[in-house]
């Protein structure tokens, strides 16, 4: 199950419904002058390592482009994951989420108006019903006042 939203960053530690998400990934833009900046940030995902930090993603016609930051040298720590994982079906994220989602497990997708959250999620609900498999997304808006 997905919930997705339109929430600050500081709402993010503060707001119940993140305390039952399983995964937080946070969307936000940076407008240049020719061209708008798109991050994704992974702020939390039980039962699992991920790549942390901003990293830089597109849409394009093509379908979502993530371009993970570059990995420090060293040894990273290994944990045993048992879960079966769902992937996006995008190369480089599935890659930063070493496979996937795991199953069975609630995601939240938080970012601004345009910054690629419905269809991060619909990509992802692609990828399971190409193979047969169940989805829901649960999407929020709220006013500005």
């Amino acid at each position: 199950m997905f919930l997705i939203g339109e929430y600050e960053e500081k709402e993010l530690t503060v707001l119940s419904e993140f305390a039952i998400a399983d995964g937080t990934f946070h969307l936000y833009g940076q407008e240049e002058k020719k061209f708008q900046k798109r991050y994704l940030r992974i702020l939390k995902m039980r039962g699992t390592s991920f790549e942390q930090g901003e990293h830089l993603f597109e849409i394009t016609p093509a379908g979502i482009k993530v371009y993970p930051r570059i990995k420090p040298a060293g040894e990273e720590l290994q944990y045993e994951v048992k879960a079966e994982k769902k992937g996006f079906g995008i190369r480089d994220l599935d890659e930063m989420l070493n496979g996937g989602l795991p199953e069975g497990t609630i995601t939240i997708i938080s970012g601004g108006t345009d910054t690629g959250k419905t269809t991060l999620a619909l990509k992802f609900l692609l990828e399971g019903a190409e193979i047969g498999e169940k989805g829901l997304l649960l999407s929020f808006e709220e006013p500005l006042a």
